[in-house]
């Protein structure tokens, strides 16, 4: 079984995004929220280090969600 981020449930962006259709939206969930790039997720090192919770629309490379990024399904 795959490991979870443990931060996931109170994530904004994986409440927002992560059950999106696009494949964009899949892949990238897979590989932050429970894949091999988990550890670098800014999202995830902020709520860490401080206990602040990012804006939902910050991915988890810490850049804001592009505006095309929105329309996809």
């Amino acid at each position: 079984m795959q490991n979870a981020c443990p931060h996931r449930v109170e994530c904004g962006f994986y409440a927002r995004f992560g059950h999106r259709k696009s494949r964009v939206w899949k892949n990238l969930v897979q590989v932050y929220c429970y894949g091999k790039m988990m550890p670098v997720c800014r999202r995830k090192s902020v709520c860490g280090e401080d206990g602040m919770v990012p804006d939902a629309d910050i991915m988890p490379n810490g850049e804001r969600v592009p505006e095309p990024f929105h329309l996809l399904p």
